[in-house]
């Protein structure tokens, strides 16, 4: 009875690792595709200050974020937010 469970639960194993592995190699091609659109990773590279801002809803709850750095050492990240009861 143990060594059916043992290869059920290894044929398991084998048998869902597949779509992980997939779905990993989709998103290296996204981020291939998001850098050959913003001009080739050597320009990327080029970069050294940069702001990013954010404004939407996350969990039901309205939010603004910014995320801004200066290479090599500074970063600061905002995040701004408002319950249901603030006004």
């Amino acid at each position: 009875m143990h060594t059916i469970r043992r290869v059920f639960l290894i044929a398991g194993l084998f048998l869902t690792g597949q779509p992980f592995a997939e779905a990993g190699e989709q998103a290296v091609a996204i981020v291939k595709k998001a850098i050959d659109a913003q001009g080739g990773e050597t320009l990327l590279r080029q970069a050294t200050a940069a702001r990013v801002t954010y404004k939407g809803i996350i969990t039901d709850f309205p939010c603004r974020a910014q995320y801004m750095f200066h290479l090599p050492g500074r970063f600061r990240f905002t995040l701004d937010g408002k319950l249901a009861d603030d006004s």
